[in-house]
């Protein structure tokens, strides 16, 4: 999982995908690929051990990307850091019948809080 995530969210990768946006506009977008994400790893209901852990890798790989893009001139960091807003949004206002899911979803907004204002 981690070495997918990994190569999909890498810098070189997601800069090259904004670059082909301003060539082609029928290019698939970042926006398009974080929405893809959300759908397949974020919005699963009661993750088990394993969905929480790609959950808990995908939303690290953000943060990773947004703490080491400070000077970025792209709008990759602006996107990155759009849809961390988003799922700290989304989580936060899930609510789970599992204690552990109930725990993981709030770690997880804790997680996004602490590195989108690091105070």
């Amino acid at each position: 999982q981690t070495g997918v995530l990994s190569r999909i969210l890498s810098p070189m990768v997601l800069q090259k995908m904004n670059q082909m946006e301003t060539i082609d506009p029928k290019t698939y977008t970042l926006v398009e690929l974080f929405s893809d994400l959300n759908n397949s790893i974020i919005r699963k209901d009661n993750p088990d051990v394993y969905g929480r852990n790609l959950q808990r890798n995908y939303v690290e790989h953000q943060i990773r990307l947004v703490a080491s893009r400070s000077n970025d001139k792209s709008d990759v960091a602006a996107i990155v850091r759009g849809n961390l807003n988003s799922i700290k949004k989304e989580l936060a206002g899930r609510s789970a019948s599992d204690s552990v899911v109930k725990y993981h979803y709030e770690d997880l907004v804790y997680r996004i809080e602490k590195a989108l204002d690091p105070k």
